[in-house]
């Protein structure tokens, strides 16, 4: 609950849920005092880069630890962004790279192509173990907006991800982006020491009928749960 940080839908689809108890914490909650009393930490959409710049290296560090010592990571679009090892303000959860080349758009200049345009709805096909996990199956139509295109990263030594989603459709404005979002996942899970995480792309808590992958998400990687 900080800058970067756009909670209220994610808020709205898990507050009030009586097997939950929801905390909002900020980047000087992001010590180890703090975070052993969860189960789960949530990272929502907004800015990867300006939630991972608040809780700051140190902060970065004790999340590491929390999940290594056993807790539970989510995180939504941007906070997907903050999962990966590709920035150094990254949590650096997962051996994953993200598309966000520089191209030169005429008469625009250089634009980064993390930036796919406004909010629509993407397809995106559920694999067998993510149906497991997600509790929906098949191609679904998800919310998107601007979530991390990732591949494998650069980082070996990080823990490989594994696909529960994969992206069907593609939404984008620039030409270089085309075919770059098409058979890239959407949902990845990665056991980081004794913890898990999930990172999602797209929107699940803001797509009708689909509210329930979000809560569904918390119950696979907190911390009771093995």
């Amino acid at each position: 609950d900080d800058a970067g940080a756009n909670e209220a839908k994610v808020l709205r689809v898990i507050d009030n849920q009586a097997e939950f108890s929801v905390t909002h914490v900020g980047p000087k909650d992001m010590r180890q005092e703090v975070l052993q009393q969860f189960d789960v930490i949530v990272f929502p959409g907004g800015s990867g880069s300006k939630q991972g710049k608040a809780i700051g290296s140190g902060g970065r560090d004790h999340v590491r630890q929390f999940v290594d010592d056993g807790g539970g990571v989510i995180g939504i679009c941007a906070g997907a962004f903050l999962c990966s090892s590709h920035y150094d303000w990254s949590l650096q959860l997962m051996n994953a790279a993200v598309f966000n080349k520089m191209v030169d758009i005429p008469e625009k200049g250089k634009k980064s192509m993390w930036f796919r345009g406004p909010a629509t709805d993407v397809d995106v096909e559920i694999t067998e173990a993510g149906s497991k996990v997600l509790g929906i199956e098949g191609r679904q139509s998800i919310r998107y907006q601007n979530g991390p295109i990732l591949s494998p990263g650069k980082h070996p030594a990080l823990p490989t991800y594994e696909p529960l989603a994969f992206f069907r459709s593609e939404n984008g404005i620039y030409e270089a982006q085309k075919n770059t979002m098409i058979g890239a996942p959407a949902v990845v899970f990665v056991q980081y020491g004794q913890g898990r995480v999930l990172a999602i792309s797209p929107h699940f808590e803001s797509t009708k009928g689909a509210e329930a992958v979000v809560r569904r998400a918390i119950r696979h990687v907190r911390r009771c749960e093995h």
